[in-house]
């Protein structure tokens, strides 16, 4: 699986952000360090590091001691990033679309200077234009199967398996007529956003 794919697999679902939000973070993180979990903005740790190129003085402290293997450990990364304060505005408002919530993460979680910010808007929506064809391998569905096991492990363990899964569902889930089952069964209206089945 391509490594923005699986970013944005874990920050969608493992997570649990809307579409939108998940792809506001990995466009920062493509603005910040091109996706390098090591990435060292001046060679020697004293300014930004990381994927998510922390600099503040605290926030990089409370950053290494939390993720002290940050180079090797872009999962432990990104859920520091979901207990700093700095993150709580963003998650708690809606957005129409991955551009506003790129925006907005970079102003109220990444802060970069102001002279640099209009380029970093180019830079998302560039990225975000980018992937589009990517076709990301993801789904919504994780909350609705927390309660099996089998899926869990599935999806925890294995994404690229995960999907597989989704898929088979998704057959299975056009064969039943009037959405029976609604415990069971994946909606259709949720995988066809992510998935070409025609």
């Amino acid at each position: 699986m391509d490594f923005i794919e699986e970013v944005y697999y874990y920050i969608r679902n493992v997570k649990g952000v809307s579409k939108n939000h998940a792809l506001g973070m990995i466009a920062n993180i493509h603005g910040e360090s091109n996706f390098d979990p090591a990435a060292d903005e001046a060679g020697d740790g004293s300014q930004g590091i990381g994927l998510f190129q922390h600099t503040h003085s605290v926030r990089k402290k409370n950053f290494l001691e939390a993720v002290p293997d940050y180079k090797t450990n872009w999962k432990g990364q990104i859920d520091f990033a979901f207990t700093e304060q700095e993150i709580k505005s963003y998650l708690k408002k809606d957005f129409d679309d991955p551009n506003a919530a790129a925006t907005h993460f970079m102003i109220h979680f990444e802060k970069p200077r102001h002279d640099v910010r209009e380029g970093r808007k180019k830079k998302h929506k560039d990225f975000l234009e980018k992937i589009k064809p990517l076709n990301l391998t993801e789904s919504n569905f994780i909350e609705d199967h927390k309660r099996k096991e089998n899926f869990t492990q599935i999806a925890y363990g294995n994404p690229s398996q995960a999907v597989e899964y989704h898929k088979g569902v998704f057959d299975r889930v056009k064969k039943v007529n009037n959405q029976q089952k609604q415990e069971q069964i994946i909606q259709p209206r949720d995988i066809s956003e992510y998935f070409d089945f025609s």
